[in-house]
């Protein structure tokens, strides 16, 4: 058995926290969820919305579920800044539908925060 667990800032492929979980990754797809994404400066924080969000589908086995979570329970300094839910995330390629986990702030977000009106963290400057 496997998690799925979707992310859509600095622990995708190529940022420098995907470090902490790159172990544990047997796949890992393109997706989306609904939501408003916005840029608070060196991350990205996602909020419940109706705007597509872009992001990466990761595919850990059950072996390594505990490690993994609990290293991203600690980035993602969950609950009291990021809350870890379970969502709806849609593959990109193939538009098969998953239940995920994924990381909502748990703040309100404030003047200084900007919205990625395409909701996709890769193509914020």
């Amino acid at each position: 058995m496997t998690i799925k667990i979707f992310v859509y800032g600095t622990l995708m492929q190529g940022y420098g926290n995907h470090r902490l979980i790159k172990p544990y990754v047997t796949d890992l797809k393109a997706a989306t969820t609904q939501g408003k994404l916005f840029d608070l400066g060196a991350f990205p924080a996602l909020k419940e919305g109706e705007d597509q969000v872009k992001g990466e589908l990761i595919i850990i086995d059950k072996a390594h579920q505990k490690e993994a979570l609990e290293s991203m329970d600690i980035l993602e300094g969950h609950p009291d800044f990021y809350r870890r839910e379970l969502i709806k995330v849609k593959e990109i390629n193939s538009g098969k539908n998953h239940q995920a986990w994924t990381y909502i702030y748990n703040s309100e977000i404030n003047d200084r925060s900007k919205l990625i009106p395409n909701g996709n963290w890769k193509e914020v400057d």
